[in-house]
């Protein structure tokens, strides 16, 4: 039931209990009222009235008798009573209302005297001539779980052969909060009544609580045409049809189960009525798609002015069917508002859109996604994409689309461009909209870093024939061909020198590779550079030598030398780092030396593998023919060669082999396989150091120490570096077993070798099985906070502290329908954690999951979300002794061990038997061992079985079984207790003592009863009565208290009447007598809570 159905519940409980006192007063009582309009005569009925009661009477005194003998069961005859009661209530609730109009009323009750499925129907006639009739109907009904009210107004105009009339109404869910408007109108004749109805939602969407909350419903537009028809020569019998016709995507014209697209209805039904007050029908209506239900129905009908006698005339009926007879009767419409419904998105997904990058390249493709259930899958529709090499994969709640290559078309704009669509569907069904990406392939771009020019003949002929075929190599940064390219054919070359050159590199068959020729015939140097958007597309140009003399390379050589002279120089053995001549001597076929040719060393004409040209360093001719360069050594490595590249093949020199250089600690690279060990002398952490030089060689054969910083007291054992299989290489070995943060730094020659040391944090490994992880509760309140506790412990079952920041830096925590409030934080007791949440919205069977990264398994906590639960507001009895269950402060405020009260059933809305009952002590917090709460007939009993404790504050929860249902709570708080002192009846010598001893007091005059002396909130007396003495609080029926009034100092409170001679129950006798052993009376303690 919806927390709403019940929002006008003072209206609700004035109708039930009018329906009880008419039951009551029916039988014997009358009541004579005013009408508003003037009536014919009504001839006297009392005599005919109390026969008919007489034989009422009669008749249930044989079904009685006859229930007796035939052994009917209990609800057998509570539900014939019920139906009998309900019946006369409905009689004579009809009849008292028809006195201002024609009334309609259906009441029905359940065993726990609901008013589902009622209803009242009541038109009042403001304004009534012969000729006119200005009128107001008011309905208020219980349909589909909803209350509903409908009011409206309608003019009705007759000629002598029929009636024309037009009605406007206004119709309201009071439970939903759904609003429509309705226009209808009639055309009656005699047996014969004709209708339409219009109907026009005027809210839009709202939650649907009746379906989970996962649709939202409003009020569905429709129309209606009716036909209802009698025969003239029997009025008795009538016949009915009707078309309805609503609109919307998923109309409950049929109920909410039966939802349909644009429903429509044939209803077909026939109806006897033997006398003018009851009438019979039975209807069928056939719907869209098969779906068809069946009416039967009993309707009383009370016309006002007119007897009862008349009423239960038959020959009546034909004057019913006139229309001077039918005048005032209801406008016949469709009362119950027509939901449409509609599902929420309850999957949201959004995509980034678009996603671009290179072939090969991953892109993640989920933006977003919201879901109210746990996921299911994401399925993915991607053809194109895959045919053309792309891969999708999906993990976890992210797609991830890996790019295909790029490919070079006639329409490379669309053949790189793909739709990829994406759904999500969750455990319940539950699918997200058909979300769709554009995934663009971008072509991939030129870098001029990683491209290359070059000539296959470094020197020409200047013939003007010998011809060199230069190969611009076009790459992106990842080495990939970029195709497609206009590349202009740029060049430097000394004025006036005459050579042919292609204007453009013209693209091969192969991808990325362009061509272009030169030629010339004078000699000279030409540089050509390959130019994209007028930009150089490669980091060097080519250059190729126009020359009549041609060096040849049988003839010339190539030498390295170092710069500078060193002790260890040993033969072709260089240093990276080391500078480095190269020398280049050039000569002809008749082993002349050829000069002026530096420009022909450029480019590709001399290679000095694993060296490079020192910055700024240029060709120079020492003497004729020679030309020598400085070089620095780069690439450590052994069998690398220089190479001169002629015309007519290359020399190359001798093998030469470069070391690495010394340490270089930006270079260097320090690391550790774990950042955290656990701290059991056990589990290591394996600490590498890559020693590498300024040019990244890695350096073999060091004396790699270890340099240690931890704190004072920290146990560790660490070996120190060794070296490892793999070139420059260093491993060493850390365990412990003592918390702590290690700092850990490669030394060589005593000097730090990383630039920053690696550290490693030593602590207890978070044991699964020891481990726990729950909620504070099982049960919560919307909003109401989630405490989440975890219990981390090693695998000796010893607490684990400190590890707060890495659980809010390394934890996965779900928690369903909550929104985090805080973060992980450590108690004050070792190794507990806590993090709060507050409850979002209502859910059964929710979950919150923790993984911790040392885990291979969640651990799971389950708990169920409720609406706030309202108070209830019935009665609260105790010895007969009724209190409002809404009153403040609430019964009871003090209580004793044994002590016991009943709820009303009038507080469970739905009945006791729907709700599941729970009492919980504190601020709502823990299970309460001294309180139980147990079901009774249609009540729940209280019953305090033992002292108390836990909080004084005390809650009693009904949760509902029956689905729309709102939860309810009755909560008091006991601020005294009370308790026999150890010896329990006497007189008062040593109380205070003995009382004071066990941490209370005696009682005083005013915290047993008050003034008044009547049952009230606040003190023992007034709220608990004579069961002080029944439930067992004392044994005699007095209570000791101090009084000053008294020559003793001592007063009795007198539980019952005449304990004390004169002394009403509840008051005080003051006793002025002797304390004795013969004063047994009872002696209390309380206690303050």
């Amino acid at each position: 039931m919806n927390e709403n159905t019940f929002r006008h519940r003072p209206l609700t409980r004035a109708v039930a209990f009018l329906c009880i006192a008419t039951q009551v007063a029916f039988p014997v009582a009358a009541t004579a009222t005013g009408t508003f309009r003037v009536t014919a005569p009504v001839a006297d009925t009392t005599t005919a009235a109390t026969a008919d009661e007489d034989a009422r009477l009669a008749g249930l005194a044989s079904q009685a008798g006859s229930m007796l003998t035939s052994g009917v069961s209990g609800d057998q005859a509570a539900d014939m009573a019920r139906g009998y009661a309900t019946g006369a209530a409905q009689a004579a609730f009809q009849e008292w209302l028809s006195q201002w109009g024609t009334a309609r009323v259906t009441l029905s009750a359940d065993e726990h005297f609901t008013l589902k499925g009622s209803a009242l129907d009541l038109l009042l006639p403001w304004y009534d001539t012969p000729e006119n009739i200005i009128f107001t109907q008011h309905s208020i009904h219980r349909t589909d779980d909803r209350n509903q009210l409908n009011t409206g107004t309608g003019w009705r105009h007759f000629m002598p052969d029929y009636m024309t009339g037009v009605n406007l109404f206004f119709d309201h869910d009071l439970t939903r909060y759904h609003s429509r408007m309705g226009l209808g109108g009639e055309y009656w004749r005699d047996n014969l009544k004709l209708g339409a109805n219009g109907y026009l939602r005027l809210t839009g969407w709202r939650d649907a609580p009746e379906l989970d909350y996962d649709y939202e419903a409003r009020p569905a537009n429709g129309w209606d045409v009716r036909a209802e028809g009698y025969l003239p020569a029997y009025p008795q019998l009538g016949a009915k049809l009707m078309y309805e016709q609503y609109y919307g995507d998923e109309v409950a014209l049929f109920g909410r189960d039966h939802r349909q697209k644009d429903p429509h209805a044939f209803t077909a039904g026939v109806s006897y009525t033997p006398v003018p007050l009851v009438s019979l029908s039975a209807e069928q209506r056939q719907g869209k798609g098969g779906e068809n239900d069946t009416r039967f129905g009993l309707n009383l009908s009370y016309t006002p002015g007119v007897s009862l006698a008349r009423q239960l005339d038959p020959d009546a009926v034909a004057y019913r069917r006139s229309l001077s007879g039918s005048r005032h009767d209801l406008v016949e419409r469709n009362n119950n508002i027509v939901l449409e419904y509609r599902k929420k998105e309850l999957v949201k997904l959004q995509l980034n859109d678009p996603v671009t990058g290179k072939g090969g390249e991953q892109k993640p493709l989920v933006a977003s996604l919201q879901s109210k259930y746990a996921l299911k899958t994401l399925q993915t529709d991607a053809a194109t994409l895959t045919a053309a090499g792309g891969v999708i994969s999906t993990a976890d709640n992210q797609v991830t689309v890996t790019l295909p290559a790029y490919r070079y078309t006639a329409t490379p704009d669309t053949d790189n461009t793909y739709r990829v669509a994406v759904t999500a569907e969750d455990v319940k069904g539950n699918r997200s909209n058909r979300e769709e990406s554009t995934v663009v392939v971008q072509a991939p771009q030129l870098s001029a870093e990683d491209s290359e020019v070059t000539s296959d003949k470094p020197i020409l002929k200047p013939d003007g024939v010998d011809t060199a075929h230069l190969t611009f190599l076009a790459r992106d940064t990842d080495g990939k061909a970029v195709s497609g390219l206009k590349v202009t054919a740029g060049f430097t070359a000394p004025e006036g020198l005459n050579f042919s050159l292609s204007e453009f590199f013209t693209e091969t068959k192969t991808p990325g590779e362009y061509t272009a020729g030169l030629k010339g015939s004078m000699k000279g140097t030409v540089s050509v550079m390959p130019l994209v958007d007028g930009k150089p597309a490669t980091k060097a140009p080519v250059t190729v030598t126009l020359s009549d003399v041609v060096p040849v390379a049988k003839y010339s050589t190539i030498t390295l030398s170092s710069a500078a002279t060193r002790a260890d120089q040993a033969g072709q053995n260089f240093h990276a780092g080391e500078q480095v001549f190269v020398t280049v001597m050039l000569k002809d076929t008749l082993q002349h030396p050829v000069s002026d040719q530096k420009a022909l060393l450029q480019g590709e004409v001399v290679t000095v593998e694993g060296m490079s040209s020192k910055d700024g360093a240029e060709w120079q001719e020492e003497e004729d023919g020679t030309y020598k360069m400085l070089y620095v050594a780069q690439g450590a490595k052994e069998g690398h060669r220089a190479t001169l590249k002629l015309t007519d093949g290359n020399k190359t020199t001798a093998p030469y082999t470069i070391h690495p250089g010394d340490v270089n600690i930006d270079k260097s690279t320090l690391g550790s396989d774990k950042e955290e060990i656990a701290a059991d002398g056990q589990e290591e952490a394996i600490i590498t150091y890559n020693a590498q030089d300024s040019y990244g060689n890695a350096i073999d054969n060091l004396d790699v120490k270890a340099a240690i910083d931890m704190p004072v007291g920290m146990t560790i054992a660490l070996q120190d570096f060794v070296k490892g299989a793999e070139k420059g290489v260093y491993t060493a070995t850390l365990k412990g077993t003592s918390q702590g943060e290690v700092s850990i730094m490669p030394q060589v020659g005593g000097e730090n070798a990383a630039r920053d040391a690696v550290k490693v944090t030593l602590s207890r490994t978070f044991d699964e099985t020891k481990s726990s992880f729950t909620t504070n509760y099982s049960e919560y309140e919307d909003e109401e906070p989630i405490i989440l506790k975890l219990s981390l412990k090693d695998k000796d079952g010893k607490p684990i502290s400190g590890m707060a920041g890495s659980l809010n830096k390394d934890a996965l925590l779900s928690v369903e329908h909550a929104l985090q409030k805080n973060s992980w934080t450590e108690t004050g007791e070792a190794g507990e954690y806590t993090i709060e949440y507050i409850a979002d919205s209502v859910g059964n069977g929710l979950m919150a999951s923790l993984k911790l990264m040392s885990w291979k398994n969640e651990k799971t906590a389950t708990y169920n979300i409720t609406a706030q639960p309202r108070n209830m507001d019935g009665s609260i009895i105790v010895g007969g002794v009724g209190f409002a269950s809404s009153q403040t402060p609430r019964f009871p405020t003090t209580g004793f061990r044994g002590a016991t009260f009943t709820i009303t059933g009038n507080n469970f809305i739905v009945g006791v038997n729907n709700y599941n009952l729970r009492v919980t002590c504190g601020d709502k917090t823990k299970d309460c061992d001294w309180v139980t709460v147990n079901k009774q007939s249609d009540s729940a009993i209280v019953k305090f079985i033992s002292n108390p404790t836990s909080g004084s504050k005390v809650r009693i929860t009904a949760i509902p079984t029956v689905e729309g249902a709102l939860t309810l709570m009755y909560e008091f708080q006991i601020r005294k207790w009370f308790k026999p002192d150890s010896n329990s009846i006497g007189n008062p010598v040593g109380l205070v003592d003995s009382c004071i001893t066990a941490n209370g007091k005696v009682p005083e005059k005013s915290e047993l009863n008050n003034e008044a002396n009547i049952p009230k909130v606040g003190t023992l007396w007034a709220e608990w009565g004579k069961t002080l003495v029944s439930e067992g609080l004392v044994s005699h029926p007095t209570i000791w208290t101090p009084s000053a009034q008294a020559a003793s100092g001592w007063a009795l409170l007198s539980i019952e009447n005449n304990v004390f001679p004169g002394i009403q129950e509840g008051k005080f006798n003051e006793f002025d007598g002797e304390l004795t052993s013969a004063n047994i009376y009872g002696r209390v303690c309380v206690f303050e809570l």
